[in-house]
């Protein structure tokens, strides 16, 4: 058994400000760009066979086979779970003014706290995020991560 890690991107824009004590900036957009990972624990990816007589036994190879069947169902529901969980979530923010976000309600709107945002929200969403980067600006990225 193995665990498999999905990773999907996506893009969205979106405005923010920052007023806080010695740091302001007026509204401005951005293009955002975001990468979230998942892990699907306990994937069978392929059939155990102990000897070649396994091998050429029918039955074994007819399990094995039902096994990564199964394997391909499992990471197939994953990747499914993962693109409506962050379709809804750039639904959400895609040309909004972040400040005004309530899932953002009082924080200061930067790459790291939506990137901590998205992280909870997979997670909410019954989803085991492992790591989330959002992109602010072409050399900028911030990464929210499992240790």
């Amino acid at each position: 058994m193995n665990d498999v890690l999905i990773t999907e991107y996506r893009k969205f824009a979106a405005d923010h400000y920052h007023s806080l004590p010695g740091f302001c900036e007026p509204r401005h957009g951005h293009n955002w760009e975001l990468e979230a990972s998942v892990r699907i624990d306990n994937v069978s990816l392929r059939p155990e066979y102990k000897n070649k007589s396994e091998f050429s036994n029918k039955s074994r190879l007819h399990d094995g086979c039902k096994r990564a069947l199964s394997a391909v169902k499992q990471t197939s529901q994953a990747q499914i779970n993962l693109s409506s969980t962050l379709d809804t979530w750039v639904a959400i923010m895609d040309r909004s003014l972040l400040n005004e976000q309530n899932i953002l309600a009082g924080r200061n709107p930067t790459a790291e706290v939506l990137a901590e945002c998205l992280f909870q929200f997979l997670e909410t969403s019954g989803l085991c995020p492992v790591i989330v980067r959002i992109k602010e600006k072409s050399h900028y990225w911030a990464i929210c991560m499992k240790c």
